[in-house]
């Protein structure tokens, strides 16, 4: 079930950074302003955004990658299941007209 929560919010929360990024006003003047804004974003719900995952198009759009850790009680704790607790989430989005 946490699984599944996480996967969804983590999909809203990519789509919400990659929004954001291009919201920031910067996002073809200054890369890592945008970059910024994005992170800001993940963070506020405990996600991130890894580096290599952020790109703008050469139109503006933004995208990017979320990173999640589920909440579990059971995977935590069983070393060769850790990984599936990550769930990644790819978001974009195009600037206004």
């Amino acid at each position: 079930m946490s699984l599944l929560h996480t996967q969804f919010t983590s999909a809203d929360v990519a789509t919400q950074a990659a929004s954001d990024a291009n919201d920031s006003g910067t996002t073809r003047k200054n890369v890592q302003a945008a970059y910024a804004a994005a992170e800001m974003t993940a963070e506020a719900s405990g996600d991130t955004v890894p580096k290599k995952t952020f790109a703008i198009d050469a139109d503006g759009t933004v995208h990017l990658e979320v990173r999640a850790t589920a909440p579990t009680f059971v995977l935590h704790y069983i070393g060769p299941l850790k990984h599936i607790a990550v769930v990644t989430s790819a978001g974009s989005a195009r600037p206004a007209p």
